[in-house]
């Protein structure tokens, strides 16, 4: 415990050092010249959401069996949770929910539809429109992802207990603000 107070000690007597030069050490060791601790804090969000965005990166590489003997990669979970939650829905409906392209949605619910996860019937309305909805065995992976989801989200909700919903709104928000700043990062 006294090595970590010493080093945890060495690393605010740097931050201020730092501070004073306008340059910026975070917990990590990244250095960076900043103008103000504002701009230190919205670095230290910024490499906090980084590491979110790896460690969501690194999800998205792993499949898991929702009880059907394969694996499925969240992608393909994931979308096959919207149509289950969404019964009819279309590819550009789930490209909207997801905030991908139509391409993206239909390579996904091509292989899920040869793998017997769903299926597409043609809207009798609307010809040219393709309705999608879960098969028996897409039931099963659905229902299992749901049994995953509330043990997972059980847990977050806990933590989520230590703040008010005020504050939960507000950080919302900065989540929101931040989709917004690299949206348009992207569009530049």
């Amino acid at each position: 415990m006294l090595h970590y107070n010493l080093v945890y000690e060495k690393k605010l007597l740097l931050r201020k050092i730092y501070q004073k030069r306008e340059i910026f050490i975070d917990k990590h060791g990244i250095v960076a010249k900043l103008k103000s601790m504002e701009n230190v804090v919205v670095h230290e969000i910024i490499i906090q959401v980084t590491r979110i965005m790896n460690l969501f990166n690194d999800l998205e590489k792993k499949p898991v069996d929702f009880g059907t003997g394969e694996m499925l990669y969240p992608s393909e979970i994931h979308t096959l949770q919207v149509i289950g939650d969404r019964p009819g829905i279309t590819t550009t409906e789930i490209s909207s929910i997801f905030g991908i392209t139509k391409g993206a949605v239909s390579q996904v619910t091509g292989k899920l539809h040869r793998r017997g996860y769903l299926q597409k019937v043609r809207n009798n309305e609307y010809g040219k429109e393709i309705l999608l909805s879960l098969t028996e065995k897409g039931g099963i992976a659905y229902r299992n992802h749901e049994l995953f989801h509330r043990g997972m989200d059980t847990e977050i909700a806990k933590f989520a207990e230590n703040f008010s919903d005020k504050d939960i709104q507000k950080f919302r928000k900065m989540l929101e603000g931040i989709e917004v700043q690299v949206a348009k990062i992207l569009k530049q």
